[in-house]
This record gives C-alpha cells, sequence and structure tokens, in this order.
C-alpha cells in the first residue's frame, strides 16, 4: 500500500512537471447522518481520532500494537496533517506509515505544522488512536 502511493505521487508530481492535466481531487470520506464516534474522539474525514495525545511514550510497534489491541489503528499521515491544521499540538507524534532503509525501519512523526520527520521505529514517542464510528 506504501509503495502504491509513493509511486502515485511520483507520478502526479511528474504529470505536473511535464505541464499534463491533472486528474480531479478525490473526494474526502464523509460519516452518513447520524454517525456517532467513541468518547475522546472528534469525527474528522469519515474517522473518530482522538483528541488527546496519549502520553505514554511507546515505539511505533508498540502504539500500533495497542490501537490495534482496542479495536483501532494510528492515523494516516494525511488524516492526521488535516486534523492537527489548527496546530493542535507541537508535539510530533506517530502517524501510520513505516519504512525501511536497509536493515533499519523508520516510521514518521508528523507535528501540528504539518511538519514530517522520519525517525528510528524504536524511538518513544506520544500518539493517538482512531476508531471506526459507529
Amino acid at each position: 500500500m506504501i509503495r502504491r502511493a509513493v509511486l502515485a505521487a511520483v507520478a502526479a508530481a511528474s504529470l505536473a512537471a511535464c505541464g499534463a492535466p491533472q486528474p480531479a481531487a478525490s473526494v474526502t470520506p464523509t460519516a452518513a447522518p447520524g454517525t456517532t464516534c467513541p468518547a475522546g474522539t472528534a469525527l474528522h474525514e469519515g474517522a473518530c481520532i482522538e483528541t488527546q495525545l496519549r502520553t505514554e511514550r511507546l515505539t511505533w510497534r508498540e502504539s500500533n500494537l495497542t490501537c490495534l489491541a482496542e479495536g483501532r489503528r494510528i492515523p494516516a499521515l494525511d488524516e492526521l496533517q488535516t486534523f492537527l491544521a489548527g496546530g493542535a499540538t507541537a508535539v510530533p507524534e506517530w502517524h501510520n506509515l513505516r519504512y525501511r532503509a536497509g536493515q533499519e525501519e523508520l516510521a514518521g512523526l508528523v507535528s501540528g505544522d504539518g511538519s514530517v520527520q522520519i525517525v528510528a521505529a524504536t524511538t518513544r514517542q506520544v500518539y493517538r488512536c482512531v476508531a471506526a464510528p459507529k
């Protein structure tokens, strides 16, 4: 899935550089009327994102496993960037993308200003989870 997203981004950038017409922007999913989110979350882009950071600093893998054990997931990069667009936090937090550089496993952090960092996945960092709306 990451490979497909990277290839799509590279293809779009290449087309834009050549002056080719761009495809229509994708539609952001929204929840059906009457949709509710669990307590402590806010509906954003069709998902329920926790409004408070979890303060326990965990590795990317530990964060992911914690969210999964609760039936949740780590937020996607674009989802978290738009959620944090109001500057909710200056503290970098985990997003869902992981990378490999040789033998090293890397993962991404995003801050409230939208900046992204790639760090060792063994770094201990704060995070939040995303739940499905009901």
